[in-house]
């Protein structure tokens, strides 16, 4: 593996947790960096942290299974990456569902406004990564997969957040 990939790399981890750091002072109204949540919001939590937990068991063995059994269609990295963000989709979308996914102290505007970029973002980068790829069992087509996945998860999170708002307001109506 070349060098300047391996440190690109690790440059980029490095960006995305600052980044990370900046999106969770931005999304926070009192600027701290520690959630509020209630104790009704605490118990909706852990339970979508179990159900995520068993999404993750899930997929994992079935996808241990279809590496012993077929041969790889992609990087394996992509696939663990893929139970992953299939994980947080779960645990994301029941607390959603349950309203706890947002903090006490977090303006969620700000949230789906930093989600939105992320995805475009995420969409950009995964798409020019990908142009020259003839094959996605390639290593060079790891890293667009990657960000195509990232945006997927983060597409999905807005169209339950969006689909809770639309089913609240036929409810308050």
């Amino acid at each position: 593996m070349n060098i300047a990939y391996i440190i690109g790399v690790i440059v980029g981890v490095a960006v995305g947790l600052v980044l990370a750091f900046l999106l969770i002072r931005y999304s926070r109204t009192d600027k701290k960096l520690k959630p509020k949540y209630d104790e009704r919001q605490e118990l909706i939590r852990g339970r979508g942290f179990k159900y995520a937990f068993y999404t993750s068991l899930v997929y994992f063995g079935l996808l241990t299974l279809t590496i012993f059994c077929l041969t790889e269609i992609v990087q394996p990295g992509v696939l663990t990456f893929l139970g992953v963000c299939l994980s947080v989709l779960v645990y994301a979308g029941y607390c959603i569902w349950h309203e706890a996914y947002f903090a006490l102290n977090e303006n969620p505007k700000r949230v789906m406004i930093a989600f939105s970029v992320i995805g475009l973002f995420n969409v950009v980068i995964g798409l020019s990564n990908l142009h020259d790829v003839t094959s996605l069992q390639s290593a060079d087509a790891t890293p667009g997969l990657i960000n195509l996945t990232c945006a997927v998860l983060l597409l999905g999170i807005f169209l339950i957040l969006l689909v809770k708002h639309i089913a609240n307001r036929r409810r308050e109506d």
